[in-house]
């Protein structure tokens, strides 16, 4: 995850002002000022988990459509602001959103509605990290905001950190997708095989059916399947990680619908390459090493994953490069190269 400030004071976007008629079909029409009266008039957690009264169950049912009728339509207003915020990069992950990019309720508007429309409750996710969490927290008893990290609010210096693994797929259960990690991979010490020729990262065949997507070939060795995979130093940061978002889980050849794991690992193995071109070209003129950082500048634009980068290239990479390489990329990535990076919460 990314350390997020957002903007308090979007551009565009407002919430619905206290006097805005919605005007319904099934129910009568109501301010917005009375209707979040109503949102606020029952815990909807604890109704909705337990056996309800004709009163609950009617109050449910008028709940959810305005919710899903009436208002769903006007928190889409802020996608706009989100992105100029934020950037077009899922706020849990960092993939770049491909295609549509959701609103994402960090209160899930399903037990929290009165929040629904409110600024301070939005963030942008990718589809996947939206669809895993889903309507949680729930503000049940164990599941509540304190027990996830968040990056625009708690995520701190290692909280969270990520490691290029090789792994074995976990056999226990073929729904559990958590890769079983054998150990974790020197980059140092890949980038000197990337340099002589002497290793290879390639995509797999269709027919290798227990292999995923990325394999390591070294020559001499052992084929690896690869994943960049998480180090979680406290339960927040595992929560969110494992139960959350879910977001340690691996693609096999025939199951690609969730890509955040292998674009993940695509976007370290840029960052091995860009290390290396910097080292092929060390000795050309100023010109020519600048060129290249402009192109790796542009690289990590296009390919998102900003943790992914500032873990290569900042905490992994310094042996590698020189003073003025280390700080032009240090300052592209704590500049404006990706939108709403918080500069007090870095880890480097």
């Amino acid at each position: 995850m990314r350390p997020l400030s957002k903007n308090q004071n979007p551009t565009t976007y407002a919430e619905l002002a206290g006097t805005y008629v919605v005007t319904m079909n099934k129910y009568p029409s109501m301010i917005i000022t009375n209707m979040y009266t109503f949102f606020n008039s029952r815990n909807w957690y604890t109704v909705q988990s337990q056996k309800r009264t004709k009163a609950e169950q009617s109050d449910v049912e008028k709940k959810d459509y305005f919710v899903t009728e009436k208002l769903s339509a006007f928190y889409g207003y802020s996608r706009y602001d989100l992105i100029v915020n934020l950037d077009e990069v899922c706020s849990y992950c960092g993939m770049p959103i491909r295609d549509d990019a959701h609103v994402e309720h960090i209160k899930p508007k399903s037990y929290f509605p009165a929040f629904m429309l409110l600024w301070n409750n939005f963030l942008i996710a990718c589809r996947d990290c939206n669809d895993r969490k889903s309507n949680k927290p729930s503000g049940g008893t164990n599941d509540t905001d304190a027990d996830y990290i968040w990056p625009h609010t708690t995520l701190e210096d290692y909280m969270i950190r990520y490691t290029l693994s090789a792994f074995h797929q976990s056999k226990i259960d073929k729904n559990d997708k958590t890769p079983n990690v054998i150990d974790s991979l020197d980059t140092v010490f890949l980038v000197g095989l990337i340099n002589t020729d002497a290793v290879e990262i390639k995509l797999i065949s269709h027919g290798e059916r227990e292999a995923t997507l990325l394999r390591l070939d070294i020559y001499d060795d052992k084929p690896r399947n690869i994943a960049v995979t998480f180090q979680l130093f406290n339960t927040e940061a595992g929560n969110a990680v494992t139960k959350l978002f879910k977001m340690d889980r691996y693609a096999a050849y025939s199951d690609v619908s969730d890509r955040r794991m292998i674009e993940r690992t695509h976007a370290w193995v840029q960052a091995l390459d860009a290390l290396n071109n910097l080292i092929s070209v060390k000795n050309t003129t100023n010109a020519v090493r600048q060129a290249l950082l402009d192109q790796i500048g542009d690289t990590m634009r296009a390919t998102g994953f900003w943790s992914i980068w500032a873990e290569v290239l900042i905490a992994e990479g310094p042996s590698m490069l020189n003073q003025n390489e280390y700080d032009w990329l240090k300052a592209y990535l704590k500049g404006n190269s990706f939108a709403g990076t918080d500069l007090t919460r870095l880890y480097f």
